[in-house]
């Protein structure tokens, strides 16, 4: 049994370790927030309409389908 405390410290320490490491992390492994991605898309999207590479209808289609992109369809 004395053993078992021997081995069990010292990986609770390096738990320990990792759990801290994790939390003070955490904030770099969240996804990005869509709002900067959704206006950047419909910059790319009124260059391209205003360039005539794409129509009125497609434009309007695409700027609905960017801006409910995220949004709950319930």
């Amino acid at each position: 049994m004395i053993a078992f405390i021997g081995i069990g410290i010292p990986v609770l320490a390096i738990d320990l370790f990792f759990l801290i490491i994790s939390l003070a992390n955490r904030d770099k492994w969240k996804t990005p927030k869509l709002k900067g991605g959704q206006e950047e898309a419909i910059e790319i999207l009124d260059k391209r309409y205003a360039k005539g590479e794409i129509s009125r209808q497609e434009y309007k289609q695409i700027k609905e389908d960017i801006e409910g992109f995220g949004k709950s369809t319930e």
